[in-house]
């Protein structure tokens, strides 16, 4: 039967009951075949037969040699062109012939056929006879149309040496590699040839930018397309095990020791590393490695996955859903080791450069990075410090933690309490109102509200700050055993004012560490006054910031009742609301801090809260009515019901003093203009007329007596 080597065809071999005879593609292949496939002894007879007739030959005429060439000469000139003319043509034909013997077996794959059977794909092939053959797949596609040679590179020399060795009977049962496929072959068509763009589009990918751009001295001499690319004869795809092929990564390197997946037998590496993903042209070598990390979308494709993280938020993520930048299946046994990686890894061996962490109050948590960091969600909120702080709060309560401050109750607490803070002094009175700190620009003046720091991990009853200074004490003499103190060095207190107080539940959503920070790295989280909230509300933010932490429903502003007294009318009472979308609108060019002017939480101004802060009266003359009243609305209010058989439009547009102020309408034309108020959508509608004319039978002029308590003209 045929030999089949096995590191060459991966597929089954038909079973014997249905054997197919291998294929034949032309009359030349046949041929070829059975010359190779002779046994070696017919080579070495027909060598001897032929070396047994050379000797024939040249015994019967190297004694005649000179009766040879005497019969030449005297051969006339004619026989003689004959003569040169024949060997000519001879010579001729040999080298033509050894040429085409030669041409077809460098070009022409029907020589190749002799030994290799193209087997064509999905179908394998079984010869019953006792020659030996390699079954290749044979080519798909464009590949199909091309000879062997352009691509398998021989040397005629070399490779006919080993042809004779194979004909002389050295044949071994497995054949050595040979017609390598240099890179410079795959380049010719793929780099510079017709499928240039194809290839741009490839060599972008992620995996390709790692393996052909890397500085390793590993991949040096493995730079090579079918490296990967030729695991399959003529199967360009990589198969599962190509990535632990030629010594490019270990097979210990590349076992799956995690969970269940060890128990795996092929895990195809690409199930988690995502080698065709596009990284742009100007990324490094480092980023196309990272972009193969994998993944949440690679992870969670495995269904456990989705049940033991159900809940999993990428953004609560810091590293945005990249599984692989912390859990490693080819090196922990178990998802926790993953843990003692944060440092170790060179992702955060900088943690000690961040003063929360090496603070005298937090050094001591910060030894165990799941304290603070929870996994899946590393990033701190506000509920990763209430918990423990609440937990330092109980030990106070029962006696413990005592060298340890509690923290803030978390719901509510005066954000401006009682702090310590300098006086401002008076220019000149004994010392200048600012210092020049070298040559830059002058140092400002104290601030009582600036300058005032707060300590933010205790309530007000463990931080009271400075007592009030005693009446007079401003201006009292030298302390006993010292030198007076001048009144810009004395304290006083700030009384807290009932508008600052700060809600933390409102700012739940943000981390502690953005209002609190840690100035030194040896003392307690503080929170200083104005900076903390100058952070977020005092930065003249965009018209949609207050958006991105306010829900809209806390913007809502309850409606109130409000009564409208019409002269000669009865009371009507109505709920009028604030709307802010109709005020932070594009057209209202408003920003939210146009109106909220108050500290801290930022209440709404007096001068706010009354409509007519802002809105000025507009029963002017010439105003647009329906600019801001709908249409139904306007003819809903001027609707009548004539009894008296007065025509509707007359009655509607007389007595405007009943509801309206007398002096505004004594200054009303009823011109084309006064009438487009309320009928804007009639502006097309005769333009060049009056539209009392005929719809009252009157000139403006008539008609305006009409308005005021409805009199004739």
């Amino acid at each position: 039967m045929i030999q089949i080597p096995q590191d060459t065809l991966h597929m089954p071999i038909n079973p014997v009951d249905s054997v197919v005879t291998a294929p034949t593609y032309d009359n030349v292949t046949p041929i070829i075949q059975w010359i190779f496939q002779q046994p070696p002894w017919v080579m070495w007879g027909g060598v001897v037969i032929g070396a047994i007739c050379a000797l024939i030959v040249l015994w019967w005429a190297w004694p005649r040699r000179d009766a040879g060439l005497s019969w030449i000469r005297t051969r006339s000139t004619g026989v003689k062109a004959t003569l040169v003319g024949g060997a000519a043509v001879a010579v001729l034909v040999a080298l033509g012939v050894g040429y085409s013997g030669f041409h077809f077996m460098e070009t022409d794959r029907r020589f190749c056929n002799g030994c290799h059977i193209f087997v064509p794909s999905g179908q394998a092939w079984v010869l019953p006879d006792t020659g030996s053959y390699t079954l290749v797949p044979r080519l798909e596609g464009k590949h199909d149309t091309i000879n062997c040679h352009t691509c398998h590179t021989l040397k005629p020399l070399k490779e006919a040496v080993k042809m004779f060795f194979w004909m002389s009977g050295h044949r071994d049962d497995k054949i050595p590699e040979h017609g390598k496929v240099p890179t410079t072959i795959c380049s010719s068509c793929h780099v510079q040839g017709a499928a240039k763009e194809t290839w741009q589009a490839i060599a972008a990918t992620a995996g390709h930018r790692v393996h052909l751009e890397s500085d390793s001295s590993a991949m040096q001499d493995k730079k090579e397309c079918l490296t990967c690319h030729a695991k399959t004869a003529h199967r360009f795809q990589p198969p599962n095990e190509t990535c632990g092929q030629s010594g490019c990564h270990k097979e210990d390197d590349i076992k799956i020791r995690l969970g269940k997946m060890s128990q795996i037998g092929d895990f195809h590496c690409g199930a988690c590393h995502n080698f065709t993903v596009r990284v742009p042209a100007l990324a490094t070598t480092d980023s196309a490695a990272g972009a193969m990390t994998p993944n949440l979308d690679k992870c969670f494709a495995c269904h456990e996955m989705k049940e033991r993280l159900p809940d999993f938020d990428i953004t609560k993520d810091p590293h945005s859903g990249t599984c692989g930048m912390c859990h490693n299946p080819h090196e922990q046994a178990k998802a926790g080791e993953a843990v003692k990686t944060c440092a170790s890894a060179q992702c955060h061996a900088d943690w000690r450069e961040e003063p929360f962490h090496v603070g005298t109050a937090h050094k001591k948590v910060a030894q165990d990075c799941e304290t603070c960091h929870a996994p899946h969600a590393a990033k701190v909120d506000a509920s990763a410090c209430e918990q423990c702080h609440e937990d330092v709060k109980a030990a106070r309560r029962w006696g413990g933690g005592r060298r340890m401050s509690p923290p803030m109750p978390f719901d509510t607490t005066k954000a401006l309490r009682q702090s310590a803070a300098p006086v401002r002094p008076e220019p000149g009175l004994h010392e200048p109102a600012a210092k020049v700190r070298g040559d830059g620009p002058p140092a400002p003046a104290p601030d009582p509200v600036r300058d005032s720091k707060v300590k933010g991990d205790a309530p007000p009853l463990d931080d009271p700050g400075p007592a009030p200074p005693p009446p007079g004490a401003f201006h009292a003499g030298a302390p006993p055993g010292g030198n007076p103190t001048p009144p810009w060095r004395q304290v006083r207190a700030l009384p807290p004012l009932p508008s600052d107080t700060f809600s933390h539940d409102q700012h739940k959503k943000q981390a502690c560490l953005t209002c609190h920070v840690v100035a030194t790295g040896k003392g307690p989280l503080t929170f200083q006054q104005p900076r903390g909230c100058q952070i977020c509300h005092h930065e003249a933010p965009a018209r949609s910031t207050c958006s991105s932490c306010h829900e809209p429903r806390e913007l809502e502003v309850k409606a109130v009742p409000v009564t409208v007294e019409v002269r000669d009318k009865p009371s009507r009472t109505r709920d009028v609301g604030f709307k802010h979308d109709l005020h932070t609108s594009p057209d209202a060019r408003l920003k939210c801090q146009d109106c909220h002017t108050g500290r801290v939480d930022l209440p709404a101004s007096d001068s706010v809260k009354s409509c007519q802060g802002c809105h000025v009266q507009h029963h002017e003359v010439g105003r647009d009515c329906a600019s801001c009243h709908r249409t139904a609305v306007i003819e809903d209010a001027h609707e009548t019901t004539v009894a008296t058989g007065q025509h509707s439009a007359e009655a509607a547009h007389t007595r405007c003093d009943a509801c309206h102020d007398q002096s505004r309408i004594v200054n009303l034309t009823p011109s084309r203009t006064f009438c487009l108020a309320c009928h804007s959508t009639e502006v097309d509608h005769y333009k060049a007329k009056e539209c009392s004319v005929c719809h009252f039978q009157a000139t403006p002029a008539e008609w305006k007596p009409r308005l005021i308590g409805g009199r004739a003209p």
